[in-house]
């Protein structure tokens, strides 16, 4: 009888994936499954696992990458040691027009393969679609309070930051954590046409946007829009100057900013499981 693999502990898969920079120790890939290098999968120790993205697992599994190999990169994984991930293509995403669900609240593009953003923060597209050859190309930038990347998505590629608490890529679902039950980023990828971020807290210039269940909301004036919608080449949420003939749902051209070192005092992200 085959012995039953036990589940692993979400405090386990944690650690191995914040020891290995939340990516393939090989190649840094952010889209990796959990290896288990002395090949016991019923004991769940985590200085014996370490994450390998699906080509160099199944190798590794074929003999094809000397389990010395792996040991050595799991020692010094490749994105500890760049600060970054390696860029990972999101291909899915075709066809003339896609939208975005951000908070319960829905933005597309006004036309066939016209640009479009969801959010833009002084003429920064922060989510946005750009049309090109077929394909709709995402754009996606998570920055902390300094401006510095978190989470890059552009022209479709995707590249994460090791600096996060935790990063997870399940199924669909992307998730970024700032601590224990601290959600920065809940989006959902379901090509060919829809991205759905579901929790969000999105920083640039001093702004502040909180996504919810309860809809999107910029902490800096209290504005919070709510099951609502728009269609658009432009953006639908506008926060400070954008540049000229670019159409809007929803503008805020002035706002208070936020200082670096006063973000304290925004509420953030929302504590959740």
């Amino acid at each position: 009888m085959t012995k039953q693999r036990p589940r692993i502990l979400a405090p386990v898969q944690r650690e191995v994936r914040q020891r290995c920079g939340f990516g393939c120790v090989l190649c840094g890939l952010p889209i990796y499954q959990i290896h288990h290098i002395e090949r016991d999968p019923t004991i769940h120790n985590p200085k014996d696992m370490t994450l390998l993205c699906p080509n160099h697992h199944e190798e590794e599994k074929k003999g094809l990458i000397p389990k010395g190999q792996v040991r050595a990169a799991n020692a010094d994984p490749v994105n500890r040691r760049r600060g970054v991930s390696t860029a990972q293509q999101l291909a899915g995403f075709t066809g003339p027009s896609c939208s975005f669900i951000v908070g319960g609240c829905e933005a597309k593009n006004a036309g066939p393969n016209t640009d479009f953003a969801a959010i833009m923060i002084d003429g920064v597209p922060i989510l946005a679609f750009h049309f090109e050859d077929g394909h709709a190309l995402l754009h996606l930038h998570l920055f902390n309070e300094y401006n510095e990347p978190v989470l890059v998505v552009r022209d479709g590629w995707f590249v994460v930051s090791t600096l996060p608490w935790d990063i997870t890529f399940e199924g669909s679902v992307l998730t970024i954590r700032e601590g224990k039950g601290r959600i920065r980023l809940q989006v959902s990828f379901d090509p060919p046409s829809k991205v759905e971020i579901k929790r969000g807290f999105f920083l640039f210039n001093g702004v502040a946007i909180a996504v919810s269940e309860h809809g999107v909301e910029c902490l800096n004036k209290g504005n919070r829009w709510s099951r609502c919608g728009a269609t658009t080449n432009g953006a639908a949420f506008a926060i400070g100057p954008r540049p000229p003939g670019i159409h809007v749902g929803w503008a805020l051209p002035q706002v208070e900013r936020y200082a670096a070192l006063s973000l304290q005092k925004c509420p953030g992200p929302t504590r959740t499981e």
